[in-house]
């Protein structure tokens, strides 16, 4: 079984289209679990409508990071599969990543191409699309991109709750240290939405993350 984790934190606004992305995947049997970050709009409401599938689980904001770990400690599936509250799935996404972990034991965990899109409310607001073209598409190493087996993700351990920024980044540099292999798809297995409460936006004050992400990563290269 693959655990699906959606991390929420006042997500209303998009919430809704994210889990239909994961309802109409043409693979299962599947569990979906929501972390409520301490959301103070009406994320709650939103999956009050998809209660009789979603596990929902809210909790005091403590960051994105906080939120997947919860996800990932309360998931009873072999796989797991991770989604952003704002961005959205391809219908095969999981049909396609499940196979190579099916046949391709020595793999742990395999990424796709996503595919970056500037959100229509945005987009109408502007009057354009402002989104460079060669970012329209690329690798997708990022953890809605992801399908990984539980197992190899314990392995690395859980993600640092110190870190609003780069967590994944973080994540990912251990999980290549600790011998994970990976493959990644040449098809687009995710839509990321750019808007305007992007969390590289909101967030940018947290932007010294990354320089703790490089500096732990050199630190444990030296021992």
């Amino acid at each position: 079984m693959i655990s699906t984790i959606i991390p929420i934190f006042n997500a209303e606004k998009y919430l809704g289209a994210a889990i239909d992305t994961i309802c109409s995947q043409d693979y299962s049997p599947m569990e979906i679990i929501a972390v409520d970050d301490g959301s103070t709009d009406n994320s709650d409401k939103v999956i009050q409508k998809y209660s009789d599938i979603i596990i929902y689980k809210k909790q005091e904001n403590r960051g994105a990071a906080a939120a997947r770990n919860t996800g990932i400690l309360m998931a009873k599936g072999v796989l797991l599969a991770f989604l952003d509250a704002d961005d959205l799935w391809v219908g095969n996404k999981l049909t396609l990543q499940y196979k190579i972990l099916e046949t391709h034991s020595d793999i742990d965990m395999v990424f796709g191409t996503t595919e970056q899109f500037i959100s229509p409310d945005v987009e109408a607001e502007s009057g354009k699309n402002i989104l460079r073209e060669e970012l329209k598409k690329m690798p997708g190493y990022l953890m809605g991109s992801m399908l990984i087996k539980k197992e190899s993700f314990l392995k690395v351990g859980l993600l640092r709750e110190d870190l609003q920024l780069a967590e994944f980044i973080d994540w990912f540099e251990r999980a290549k240290e600790a011998g994970l292999k990976y493959k990644m798809l040449p098809d687009t297995v995710m839509r990321r939405r750019i808007h305007k409460t992007n969390q590289g936006i909101t967030k940018r004050h947290h932007m010294k993350d990354y320089l703790k992400v490089l500096k732990a990563s050199m630190d444990r290269k030296k021992r």
